[in-house]
């Protein structure tokens, strides 16, 4: 949308999801008036804010913009002060940002109201920018001055709905720990954001936490001796929505094994597999090392 730039769920995905908001968009500043209120007067820190919780509570790296700029594509070493210039500088990517990974790391479904009003923020924004063309000065002026306030209450809605939402997803982890978005979301996310779900599931299961559900062997046939499944992959009976990424291969020899760095992965990304007597294991990428690389690793 021309007033609402950044990442949204459409299409496959948005039919993929299931979950509910706590509250709509258009009951959310009656539901909580103060939220509403933070979010006309300190969006930024607003919208800061719930990123930090967002990636507290997933575990992910910070990755500017969700990777939807292409000059941002490689996860952040820290998050300050980056997260803070992405809030500050790039308001309307951030909130978007924020209700993307809501959604998809949590399974909620887009709400009822959100084309609706996105389509009307676009509209006025379209509208204001002919009249700055072909009419007089100070009506352009007002056209966008309408557009500016519509933005606003549009974000703040935004960021009331996604506040509370978080608020209910804190409460139900105090019974249920997080254990990661489904692996068929997974594989509809972008190339970028799933190497963070993938990197930072690889580092759960190696910490002791669940690991993700197995997948379906490949259509082509059982997988050949030695070779792995990545994190990530479609379970029975669901099409997967893109290109999977190569899987890494092992070749034992004795106590060594060697890896072949998967597309996708950076050094530092830990790479999960699995040894000859069922161990389930994280080996990082060394430095220097990048897609279709092999590196050896002792176990």
């Amino acid at each position: 949308s021309a007033g609402m730039p950044g990442m949204r769920v459409k299409d496959d995905l948005a039919r993929a999801l299931t979950g509910q908001w706590k509250v709509d968009m258009f009951s959310a500043p009656c539901s909580s008036p103060c939220k509403f209120c933070c979010g006309m007067c300190i969006p930024c820190c607003f919208a800061h804010s719930q990123r930090g919780k967002i990636l507290d509570v997933t575990g992910e790296q910070y990755l500017c913009c969700g990777g939807s700029c292409p000059c941002c594509q490689q996860p952040c070493q820290d998050r300050e002060p980056w997260m803070c210039l992405e809030a500050c500088c790039c308001l309307h990517v951030a909130i978007m940002t924020n209700r993307f990974m809501i959604q998809t790391r949590f399974d909620i479904q887009n709400d009822a109201c959100d084309e609706t009003l996105l389509g009307v923020t676009a509209c006025i924004n379209i509208l204001a920018d002919c009249a700055a063309i072909v009419a007089d000065r100070e009506r352009a002026e007002h056209l966008h001055h309408c557009a500016d306030c519509v933005n606003t209450v549009v974000c703040s809605c935004m960021l009331t709905q996604q506040a509370i939402q978080l608020e209910a997803i804190e409460e139900d982890l105090a019974q249920r720990p997080y254990g990661g978005p489904p692996q068929h979301i997974v594989m509809m996310l972008p190339p970028t954001q799933q190497t963070m779900v993938q990197a930072t599931q690889a580092l759960r299961m190696n910490d002791g936490g669940a690991p993700p559900p197995p997948r379906a062997p490949s259509v082509a046939g059982p997988p050949m001796s030695g070779q792995l499944e990545r994190p990530g992959s479609m379970p029975p009976g669901v099409a997967p929505a893109m290109q999977v990424m190569p899987q890494p291969q092992l070749q034992a020899q004795g106590r060594q094994i060697w890896l072949t760095v998967p597309q996708g992965y950076q050094p530092g990304m830990p790479v999960p597999f699995s040894t000859d007597d069922g161990r389930q294991m994280t080996a990082a990428v060394p430095a220097g090392h990048f897609a279709g690389q092999q590196f050896a690793v002792l176990t």
